[in-house]
């Protein structure tokens, strides 16, 4: 049996000093090599021979296209020949093509496919609006970062195309538009089609054209009409599906133009408001997405035909009156019991408080406006996934833990530290909601790289969920101290606050990191090391021991075992309900 032989590397080309292979295909070789003129790691795409050898007509095109910069496309540095091999310089990226990322885990999140796509557009958009077409696109020519944004490489090969026969087939062939297959003229439009192709494999995990020979890849390519329902295999909205539709037509005639247009009418689903420029990072995106999915999913929406009315007069600008209130709320018994829940719950062990109207009184119209807020995200709760439920019954567990702690916090207001509590978790809870694949994937990756949800809510959704959960409290017009309670805390050493915002923020923080940890300890013993650990980090920021702890979480799991009767938990609960309705046995205390 013949040994295979070892690639032979040259130790430099040019100005660059090559230090490994980072890959190779069908037209080259990938090589990782350091710029020696200014000292940067570059990757060098060095291709076989070809019939290209005017080096006049590639530097002059070389230096149009390295004028070319964009957040989603690797900057191509120089273009050159090599003893008759013609090579590409790129902006080195350390991270993984799309290509593996969907080898690895199958289809993406469809909230992130959503959003990356948007940006891949947005990249390609930019090569079309600079006379460059790509040729060429595919998976494997779309790297992502370590941040997750994807960056479309090998768009340097286009320029070098300019000089081959104008009839020579070129690209991925079960990426490739039908054009050339037919005899027409390819351009920006042949590109959109391949894009299609893209999209529809980052949402299915399945190449659209798979078929076991090129003959195959090539009739199914020329008969094959555009992606439908069936085609796709799997349910989405509307606004997608005429998408792909259009970027997938048969006929160029058809198509969307160019990868514009297509970004366009991407964002229509995405960001659905009139005159605007299109220009979307990715976490104001996912906030516009969540607001567009809360449209038609069954949640927030749905709570009763008053909802809109009550946000209208319980804003900062209206001069509604408190009866006028009282009676909205009065029509609809399930707010009328959580505005009780609330009043109660805020004001614990001062006295019962049974009569709506007074109810109002005590809360105020804005922790109303709070309390009809947050009557929303338990409008589901009977029909929820028990990880809904637990994430709603942590945050009132942690609701009613802030405010026993707003003392040692130096809060004065006790029903502030309780709002801030409540809504301390809100980007998780809509997530777990509106987007249960994006959930179940943040869980998946957290466990399988032992890391952490927080960290990987931003991989998986753009965003991390405190950023998410402002984002949609902006959307409510929630206060400036409410959004800031939702920031987690520090990872490193905890320090005392400098201002009152910043004291609620701690206190809700805090509570929260508490209920998690109740909620999730495997043991009595692995409940009271972790709280243990979490006291002496946070003895710079508050003063508590586990003696105190344990009051307040005794108090906290009496009205958490209230309020899950109120909601009707029933019996099938998941560990976590039932451990934050009962006082954990914690090492210390008295």
């Amino acid at each position: 049996m013949a040994t295979p032989r070892k690639q032979v590397l040259p130790e430099s080309i040019g100005r660059y000093t090559v230090e490994r292979l980072l890959g190779k295909g069908g037209e080259g070789v990938v090589l990782l090599a350091r710029d020696n003129e200014l000292d940067r790691l570059v990757a060098i795409k060095l291709l076989k021979p070809s019939a290209t050898e005017n080096e006049g007509v590639l530097a002059g095109e070389a230096r149009i296209v390295s004028r070319l910069q964009h957040p989603n496309i690797v900057t191509l540095h120089d273009i050159g020949t090599y003893h008759r091999m013609s090579y590409l310089v790129f902006e080195y990226i350390d991270g993984e093509s799309l290509r593996a990322r969907i080898d690895r885990g199958g289809a993406l999140p469809f909230s992130e496919a959503v959003v990356m796509m948007s940006q891949i557009l947005a990249g390609v958009a930019y090569l079309h609006e600079n006379d460059v077409v790509h040729r060429d696109l595919s998976p494997g020519n779309i790297l992502l970062t370590g941040d997750n944004v994807p960056k479309v490489t090998d768009f340097g090969l286009s320029v070098l195309r300019q000089a081959q026969p104008q009839d020579e087939v070129t690209g991925t062939l079960r990426y490739m538009a039908p054009e050339p297959f037919a005899h027409l003229p390819g351009g920006s439009h042949s590109d959109v089609y391949t894009l299609a192709s893209i999209f529809f494999e980052m949402l299915t995990g399945r190449r659209r054209f798979d078929q076991p020979s090129p003959g195959a890849i090539i009739e199914a390519i020329l008969s094959e009409g555009a992606i439908d329902a069936d085609a796709l295999g799997m349910v989405v909205d509307a606004k997608i599906l005429d998408v792909l539709k259009e970027a997938s037509a048969r006929d160029p005639v058809l198509r969307f133009r160019h990868a514009r247009a297509m970004k366009n009418a991407l964002d229509q689903y995405r960001l659905p408001r009139a005159g605007h420029d299109n220009v979307v990072h990715a976490d104001h995106g996912t906030v516009d997405f969540l607001m567009r999915r809360m449209s038609v999913k069954r949640g927030f929406s749905a709570l009763s035909q008053h909802i809109n009315e009550l946000l209208e007069i319980t804003s900062d600008e209206s001069t509604a009156p408190a009866s006028r209130l009282v009676n909205i709320i009065a029509k609809d018994i399930t707010l009328t019991q959580r505005v009780l829940t609330m009043a109660n719950s805020a004001f614990y062990g001062k006295t019962e408080i049974t009569a709506l109207a007074r109810a109002v009184t005590m809360l105020g119209v804005e922790q109303v406006r709070i309390c009809v807020t947050s009557a929303l995200l338990e409008n589901e709760f009977e029909l929820g996934s028990p990880e809904l439920r637990e994430a709603l019954l942590q945050s009132f567990h942690s609701a009613v833990l802030a405010r026993g702690l707003a003392g040692p916090f130096n809060i004065t207001n006790r029903a502030d530290a309780f709002t801030c509590g409540l809504f301390n978790q809100l980007g998780r809870t809509l997530t777990i909601h509106y987007f249960p694949e994006e959930f179940s994937a943040v869980v998946q990756r957290a466990e399988r790289l032992h890391s952490d949800e927080l960290t990987e809510s931003r991989a998986v959704l753009g965003v991390a969920y405190h950023e998410l959960g402002a984002g949609i409290g902006a959307r409510w017009k929630l206060s400036d101290a409410i959004i800031s309670g939702m920031r987690p805390l520090s990872r490193g050493d905890l320090a005392p606050a400098a201002d009152d915002n910043e004291r609620l923020q701690n206190c809700a923080a805090f509570a929260n990191a508490i209920s998690r940890i109740v909620a999730t300890a495997d043991s009595s013993e692995d409940c009271g090391l972790a709280l243990q650990d979490l006291l002496e980090r946070a003895t710079p920021m508050v003063s508590i021991d586990m003696a105190q702890l344990h009051g307040h979480l005794d108090e906290a799991a009496q009205l958490t075992r209230q309020y899950a009767r109120l909601l009707k938990l029933g019996a099938q609960v998941s560990a976590g309900c039932v451990r934050l309705q009962e006082a954990p046995p914690l090492a210390g205390a008295a």
